[in-house]
């Protein structure tokens, strides 16, 4: 980042408290919109984050929930991989939709959420049921479909 050369400077009026988010006094700093706190410099704005970015963390949390489905053999932990991906596509829905100035992406979010909360409800219930029944949550360990 870019710093401005510029020395903070103490508010004209003389009841003011002296405050540390302050103006610089360089022609530098006149597109920065704020003074680190404590340091009395300007840092430049940053670029803006673009589509490309919200991508590439629903990207990165998909990955992640797959590879906890791939490789845990708990059905918790499975079974929070399947909601990470989930929000996942989320992320992905919401940010075209942003993007692309319409809602159609946000309220199929809100009727996803919706199911999703179903969802947890039915498969944790299902999953304390055959705790109970099983004395364990191991995929391994559960492989006749009875009760």
């Amino acid at each position: 980042m870019q710093r401005c050369s510029g020395r903070p400077q103490r508010p004209q009026i003389e009841n003011l408290r002296y405050s540390r988010l302050q103006t610089c006094a360089t022609a530098q700093a006149a597109a920065c919109n704020a003074c680190s706190i404590g340091l009395g410099r300007c840092f430049l704005r940053m670029k803006t984050i673009g589509l490309e970015h919200y991508l590439v963390v629903s990207a990165i949390l998909f990955s992640l929930g797959l590879l906890g489905v791939i490789v845990r053999r708990n059905l918790l932990i499975i079974y929070m991989g399947l909601e990470l991906m989930l929000n996942a596509a989320n992320l992905a829905l919401v940010s075209f939709s942003r993007f692309n100035n319409k809602l159609d992406g946000q309220v199929f979010v809100f009727f996803i959420i919706t199911v999703a909360a179903a969802e947890v409800a039915v498969g944790l219930a299902l999953i304390v049921a055959l705790y109970r029944k099983r004395q364990t949550a191991h995929v391994e360990d559960l492989t006749l479909m009875k009760l």
